[in-house]
């Protein structure tokens, strides 16, 4: 299952009753106005079987490897909302919660199905949407060091490059689209959260239902090239740089789009012991996201943006949190002990 909330001509007001809330103290009294601010709510389910090859090995010299996954997208649903232009007020209910009063709203909203149970037979429904996508790749691996372990990465440098998400997802026209004018409308923090919880539902119940039509909608996928490469430095100690780079332009709701960004990631791969330290600048914000992930053992950890969680001052706040046991490498020990037996 894969999730996108993405916006265009985002107002400093919204980025900041976002970011700050509404109801901690720390939102300031403001009046303005704003143009054409888009918001898109996109989540959809992929499967996809892959092939690949090794066409060229020359042992301790050279690999080639390709690859290609096909993949089939069972689309969700996909919801918008576009102000076209508004009036705003951030004014003070008490000493620590505020309301954004709307004025003069001219809006727009879609939605490709409301929220409801999304089970297997959901992925081949025709009330769903559906597509398909293409990811291809290569790399080529140089050298090797000596006397390393069989079952870590052994080459000198890697080089690999990789275009993804080219594809689109077509939704049929059963959805709804609702557009109108407000003259006044006045948000709470409650009402934020509703959004964030049940987009469809909470549209409906602020905004209204007036000058109805159905709505359905192709989205292109964030296709993207990548290219990557890889050192070892010294033994088991590498260096990654990535870069990747949207190809497909447009607008939301219609395109999905992935930010340009650049990644250098210093790593250690022992045998007990893994670390990393993905440093990514992201095209769009002021500072990099500072990251880790270490492994002891067959148990790991990892964040995307660690910093973001020990200091409020740096943006964006949000990470990506993993952590788990990898089975397979508690029966490496075993066979390990095995042999030493």
């Amino acid at each position: 299952m894969r999730g996108f909330v993405q916006g265009s001509g985002v107002p400093s007001v919204i980025f900041d009753s976002y970011k700050n809330r509404l109801d901690d103290g720390l939102t300031k009294a403001s009046t303005g106005s704003f143009k054409d601010f888009t918001f898109n709510q996109h989540s959809f389910f992929e499967t996809g079987l892959t092939f690949a090859a090794m066409p060229i090995r020359i042992e301790g010299l050279i690999r080639v490897k390709v690859g290609a996954t096909i993949k089939r997208h069972s689309g969700a649903r996909n919801v918008y909302l576009n102000l076209k232009s508004a009036n705003y007020q951030v004014r003070p209910l008490n000493q620590e919660e505020y309301v954004l009063d709307l004025s003069n709203v001219n809006y727009e909203y879609g939605y490709t199905q409301p929220v409801k149970a999304f089970g297997l037979g959901s992925l081949f429904s025709a009330d769903y949407g559906s597509g398909t996508a293409l990811d291809l790749g290569a790399t080529v691996e140089l050298g090797r060091i000596r006397n390393h372990s069989q079952d870590r990465a052994n080459y000198i440098l890697r080089v690999g490059a990789a275009i993804t998400d080219a594809g689109k997802i077509t939704y049929p026209s059963t959805g709804k689209q609702y557009s109108g004018t407000l003259n006044k409308l006045t948000i709470n923090q409650e009402q934020i959260i509703d959004l964030g919880n049940n987009s469809v539902k909470n549209l409906e119940t602020i905004l209204g239902k007036s000058d109805s039509r159905d709505y359905g909608y192709e989205t292109q996928l964030p296709r993207t090239i990548n290219i990557d490469a890889d050192v070892q430095f010294a033994k088991s100690f590498f260096v990654n740089a990535t870069w990747i780079k949207p190809t497909n332009t447009g607008v939301l709701p219609t395109y999905i789009f992935q930010p340009e960004l650049f990644s250098l990631t210093p790593r250690f791969e022992g045998e007990d012991v893994e670390f990393t330290l993905p440093v990514t600048w992201i095209n769009g914000n002021q500072n990099p996201t500072i990251g880790f992930s270490v492994r002891f053992g067959p148990a790991y950890i990892g964040f995307s943006n660690f910093g973001a969680l020990v200091s409020r001052s740096v943006q964006p706040r949000g990470t990506l949190a993993y952590f788990g046991v990898q089975l397979w490498k508690l029966n490496e020990k075993a066979l390990t002990k095995r042999r030493k037996r």
